[in-house]
């Protein structure tokens, strides 16, 4: 569906990820990537992440996480002790906060599939959080963001 317009196809399993065809026979592919699915376009991609119907009030996902470290190849850097101070706070009804280095943010998050986040900042830009262990992951283009929950402050 796009702007409200639908096409019916039909889809299948493909080896990276699936495949549509639609009614003309014309097929386009959509390969699964970091908990999404991929569609190419020249000089760009569409990228679709699964929602659920899930209540956004899940506790284990709301509170402050701050980004603790940043995995790129072999180096692994702290973003706390090079000046960075990057955290991103999840509040129920989907609002979420982005504190970059003082200044503050507006997004929003919805649930995805097997323990994933869709996270959208103010500009619609989005990226699918991984919890696991307590921790929330961003794994994109090689560069792995760790958060971990900030204590509630007293």
């Amino acid at each position: 569906t796009l702007d409200g317009q639908g096409k019916e196809c039909t889809w299948a399993v493909s080896e990276n990820g699936i495949m549509l065809t639609d009614a003309a026979g014309s097929t386009g592919e959509f390969p699964y990537v970091n908990n999404m699915l991929v569609y190419l376009i020249p000089g760009g991609a569409f990228y679709f992440a699964q929602v659920s119907d899930e209540p956004l009030s899940r506790p284990e996902y709301l509170g402050s996480w701050l980004n603790t470290s940043i995995e790129m190849g072999v180096y692994i850097i702290d973003p706390i002790a090079s000046g960075r101070n990057f955290s991103i706070t999840l509040e129920e009804e989907g609002k979420a906060v982005f504190h970059i280095d003082g200044k503050e943010e507006t997004g929003t998050w919805v649930m995805g599939a097997a323990d994933t986040i869709l996270l959208r900042d103010a500009s619609g830009a989005a990226k699918v959080l991984t919890y696991a262990d307590d921790m929330l992951s961003v794994n994109e283009d090689g560069i792995l963001m760790l958060f971990t929950r900030q204590p509630e402050e007293q």
